[in-house]
Order: C-alpha cells, then structure tokens, then sequence
C-alpha cells in the first residue's frame, strides 16, 4: 500500500526497540515520600474516621483501573 506514512523498517532491532518503547508506561511512586505528611494534612480538623489513603495514592488506583481495565475486586487484589 502507498501512502502509508510510515517508511520500511530496516535496522530491525532498532524498529523493534522503538516498538516497545511505545508501549512502556512511567509510574511514579513519590507520592510515598509525602505520604504521611499529606494524611496528616487532610484529617486536620477532620470529625469521625480519619481518612486512610490519599488523593495521589486513590488518583494513582484510578488510573491503574481505567489502563488495564480492571473490575474494583481485581484492582484490591492488585493493592494487597
């Protein structure tokens, strides 16, 4: 086909390395560092149960959720 856009591979090791480089993701996992510090922060004033996770660790559960697509038991098997 013409016109495809994308030119033959012909260092194909060098194809192949591009390839999975595609598919590679980055997590970080810094908010660990902060961990205490930022639930002190939110149960501060805080009335009945103290909040256990936090926001970066639930915004990291819900990302990990909507990549692999993973029902919410799965995703809690996944944690522990």
């Amino acid at each position: 086909m013409k016109g495809r856009g994308e030119p033959k591979a012909r260092n194909w090791q060098e194809h192949n390395e591009y390839l999975v480089k595609r598919g590679e993701m980055y997590l970080t996992f810094r908010f660990l560092d902060s961990w205490e510090k930022d639930l002190e922060e939110l149960n501060r004033g805080k009335l009945g149960r103290m909040f256990a996770y936090t926001w970066a660790f639930i915004e990291l559960m819900m990302l990990i959720h909507a990549i692999f697509h993973l029902p919410y038991r799965r995703l809690e098997g996944f944690l522990r």
